[in-house]
């Protein structure tokens, strides 16, 4: 969980494992640079090479104006780090979604390519998630003894690596270093 404080967002978007017609979509609703993404990676690389993409990614989430994403593992972060998310469940699976549309901008793919969704104004996140933020905040409080500056901030925050250019850069070409 990110900390509740206001960060420097980039004038871009992440497509994050969208299908190719939809970043496509996507592109032609915005005036900002679409930065596409995706969560498969090679199997392999230790703890600290996986941790360090994992990073990379969420500061590159934690910068956006706005993340677009298939994925529950990129649009939950991304809510708890302030992004604003619109998630189109793609997969054959899509009953994992099933529940979450109180939480999260969540809508079908035809719908997101009918609909009036402003990707350089996007629709904030609803606040229903904050109950279930609150309630993990202080389940982790009391497991570990530890507690944060007020019942909104977990004890040790993600703290995102600060906007750079250099957060474009695939993590796969970044691995070796």
């Amino acid at each position: 969980l990110g900390a509740n404080e206001a960060r420097e967002r980039g004038d871009y978007l992440c497509a994050v494992d969208l299908p190719h017609e939809l970043t496509e979509a996507l592109r032609k609703k915005t005036r900002l640079r679409v930065v596409a993404v995706s969560h498969k990676f090679p199997s392999g690389g230790s703890h600290g090479e996986r941790a360090y993409i994992a990073r990379r990614l969420l500061s590159l989430y934690a910068h956006a104006k706005c993340v677009v994403t298939s994925r529950l593992h990129c649009a939950l972060p991304s809510m708890a780090l302030g992004t604003p998310v619109q998630l189109l469940p793609t997969a054959k699976d899509s009953y994992r979604f099933d529940g979450i549309g109180e939480l999260v901008n969540l809508s079908t793919v035809s719908e997101f390519l009918s609909s009036t969704f402003d990707p350089d104004n996007p629709t904030p996140n609803p606040e229903d998630f904050r109950v279930f933020r609150r309630s993990l905040i202080e389940q982790v409080c009391k497991f570990t003894g530890c507690e944060g500056p007020d019942p909104e901030t977990p004890p040790f925050p993600f703290k995102p690596l600060p906007f750079s250019e250099s957060l474009f850069v695939q993590p796969d070409e970044t691995s070796s270093q």
